[in-house]
């Protein structure tokens, strides 16, 4: 089984989708891109071969460690953080870089992670009227420091009433039906096990069996279903209109009334969204 950095590598380097093709042969096709992500790929199998001709493949094509170490570029790592919001990605390729890179490549490499990380903008999420009404100087500095999801007034408002339905009960027919088929299989099996004339089916016995299945799987349907729970709330929006959102949880608490939220994915957000002004929202980020 691979491990967890495999997985990850894998999932994300394009070699992953051409692995088949061994690095030696993109390095000399001078594919150095290619023949980089390959062997990381190989790398994070973590076997001595694939070492051994990692280290190999840099010492005859050093043009692949180079576009290696260039993708560790502060440049390249400030837009992937900013577009991404970690560069978790990164630390887990330095690991496999740091094994053919000279030891001045993998400290530099290091120090440009290390910084890019500290240097990820936090991420906030700001109503479109407010960003509107600030000056142009506090929006530039506004998208300097963070990284920006803008909503509008249509999809936030808060909750005025909530409705509560238990839904669980219906897993108790899927138990039900569930028990039966297997009450069915099993008698069918023992009916017509071993030779022939040992068969001892009838068709009282298969109903018997199923009926017996079904009460089982009644039964454990009610000590096993998973509770399921159907929520509906009443929001006022920013915009004026009032609406209704639904949401299905396996516990029967939800948001409570009074709270803002943002209603396309019920994400709790701050009071001072719902209630507060431009001028609350400038503070709060000392604009």
């Amino acid at each position: 089984m691979r491990n967890a950095a495999t997985v990850m590598v894998c999932s994300l380097l394009a070699a992953c989708a051409t692995q088949v093709t061994r690095m030696e042969d993109f390095a000399h096709q001078e594919n150095w891109a290619a023949a980089f992500e390959s062997m990381q790929y190989q790398l994070s199998k973590e076997t001595p071969d694939a070492f051994s001709r990692a280290r190999s493949l840099v010492q005859n094509y050093p043009k692949v460690l180079q576009f290696g170490f260039e993708t560790f570029a502060p440049d390249k790592l400030k837009k992937y953080g900013d577009h991404v919001g970690e560069v978790e990605w990164h630390k887990i390729r330095l690991k496999y870089f740091c094994t053919v890179a000279t030891t001045e490549q993998c400290i530099q490499a290091k120090q440009n992670v290390d910084e890019a990380e500290r240097n990820i903008r936090p991420l906030i999420v700001v109503l479109q009227e407010f960003y509107e009404q600030l000056s142009p100087a506090e929006r530039q500095l506004l998208d300097k420091r963070h990284r920006i999801i803008m909503i509008t007034s249509s999809e936030v408002g808060v909750v005025t009433d909530r409705q509560l339905q238990d839904i669980s009960t219906l897993g108790r027919t899927t138990s039900s039906q569930l028990g039966e088929a297997v009450g069915s299989a099993a008698y069918v099996d023992k009916a017509f096990s071993g030779s022939p004339s040992n068969w001892n089916y009838s068709v009282s016995g298969h109903i018997g069996a199923q009926f017996a299945g079904a009460v089982i799987g009644s039964i454990l349907g009610k000590q096993i279903a998973e509770e399921s729970y159907r929520i509906q709330y009443t929001i006022r929006y920013l915009d004026g209109h009032i609406g209704h959102v639904e949401q299905v949880s396996s516990f029967p608490i939800g948001h409570s009334i009074g709270v803002c939220l943002r209603t396309t994915d019920l994400t709790i957000l701050n009071d001072s969204m719902c209630n507060g002004s431009v001028e609350t929202f400038r503070n709060s980020l000392n604009l």
